[in-house]
């Protein structure tokens, strides 16, 4: 499979904490040559590879190929390192049959459905692309360990249903139809608090615990048919349905959070839902391989990525409490100073932030006119020309926060939330700038 050739540039000069270099000229120049990262620079990033169990790669914008490609290269270099599992910032319904698909037990047709009802992160080509390379692998490779992809955004529990009541007619078609009903109970309400009418949480707790109760059946009838669903799609898959089931009772959970009156926790809850997802996964599915996790860089900052008292912490932040030094986090920012979209929910906006005006010829001036009320920003000085763009001088990532307020920068330390950078830094053509962050200048 061909993939498009990119330029990346690594840093020569390693950064302090806190502060990224600005030097235009960088050098060794690395390549993205047919899905891989090649150059003198590959070491650096080989290294990182080596010393992490779970590694976390962000995007700046979900579905970009200039993001992905990153992503996905680091994953096929990982592969020596026994890197297996690809976990997406996505539901787990379509990724389990995108993960049926590269174990070769599903068609085209089912893998273009699964794509349909994911979230931008799995909708691009490139993402498609790469699943059907993992495929092959797989293929290419029946003794090595196959590899997979697990989703672990519990946002969508009502498609979780729908595939785990699917599932059951197959392989326990005489009894399905429990599961089926112990489910109907939540079902109404199991959509993306946004779509819920009415809320979730406005309901009488009564209703709530009705919906626990019921979700404890079905987890209940699960586990004591877990041996059929194995005959059935084999010990990996089955447990993957199991997982799968859990992403529903911690939707519930969040829904019933107010979101309106607590936004901050909602958030973080959705956060330590997905690490425990992760954990999950790494002690009962794979516990001998290691992982990459491909999310949004707010989801992988090992600390809060708003410093004030009281934030919420990121699904990193749990991570790198459970695997200390095994985490390791990857940013990526386009441009040397960017916008990273968060929320696109206009409507029912849970974090909305409105950015600086940015030069309109550059990525981020163009992302500003189309998304100017929902972003988050890498406010690393612009150096090219020699100019710094608008008011922040301090070469450290933050965002602009707003509303009917004036915007206010807040910082954000690159240097403890992450452990490398990768900067787009022009489009077309794909040119990237990185570096290494903190301790991991020092490995």
């Amino acid at each position: 499979m061909k993939f498009r050739l990119h330029r990346i540039a690594l840093l020569a000069l390693f950064i302090n904490p806190g502060l990224i270099a600005g030097n235009p000229h960088r050098s060794p120049v690395i390549k993205l040559e047919d899905g891989r990262i090649k150059g003198p620079g590959a070491a650096s990033l080989q290294g990182m590879l080596r010393r992490t169990r779970v590694l976390g790669v962000g995007e700046a914008m979900h579905g970009s190929a200039a993001f992905q490609s990153v992503q996905f290269a680091l994953f096929r270099q990982g592969i020596p390192f026994n890197y297996r599992v690809l976990a997406m910032e996505n539901g787990a319904a379509p990724c389990w049959t995108m993960n049926q698909f590269i174990l070769g037990h599903a068609t085209e047709e089912e893998l273009r459905h699964a794509v349909a009802i994911s979230n931008r992160c799995c909708q691009s080509q490139a993402f498609v692309d790469f699943l059907r390379w993992m495929r092959a692998w797989n293929l290419d490779h029946p003794h090595d360990g196959g590899l997979m992809i697990v989703g672990l955004d519990p946002t969508y529990p009502r498609q979780v249903i729908d595939l785990l009541v699917r599932a059951a007619k197959v392989a326990v078609p005489a009894s399905a139809s429990e599961l089926e009903s112990d489910y109907a109970t939540y079902y109404p309400h199991a959509v993306p608090w946004w779509e819920q009418k009415p809320l979730y949480a406005s309901l009488p707790e009564e209703e709530h615990e009705r919906c626990r109760e019921a979700l404890q059946a079905a987890d209940a009838w699960l586990n004591a048919h877990r041996a059929q669903l194995e005959s059935a799609y084999g010990d990996q898959a089955a447990a993957l349905l199991l997982l799968s089931n859990r992403t529903i009772i911690q939707s519930e959970k969040q829904f019933g959070r107010d979101r309106t009156m607590d936004p901050q926790a909602s958030a973080q809850e959705r956060d330590e839902d997905m690490a425990e997802g992760v954990r999950w996964i790494m002690s009962h599915v794979y516990p001998s391989a290691r992982m990459l996790i491909a999310a949004h860089n707010a989801h992988l900052s090992k600390t809060a990525w708003d410093a004030r008292p009281g934030q919420p912490h990121s699904m990193g932040f749990f991570l790198a409490q459970a695997y200390g030094g095994s985490y390791r986090a990857i940013a990526q920012s386009s441009y040397r100073g960017a916008y990273s979209l968060i929320n696109r929910h206009r409507s029912a906006p849970s974090i909305q932030m409105i950015g600086f005006q940015a030069p309109p010829e550059s990525i981020e001036g163009k992302l500003h006119a189309l998304y100017a009320q929902s972003v988050f920003l890498d406010f690393q000085a612009n150096h090219r020309n020699g100019k710094s763009w608008e008011n922040e001088k301090t070469q450290i990532m933050g965002y602009a926060g707003g509303g009917s307020a004036p915007p206010t920068y807040i910082p954000y330390d690159l240097s403890k939330a992450f452990d490398g950078l990768v900067s787009l830094e022009e489009s077309p053509g794909y040119a990237y700038s990185a570096s290494l962050l903190g301790a991991e200048k020092t490995q």
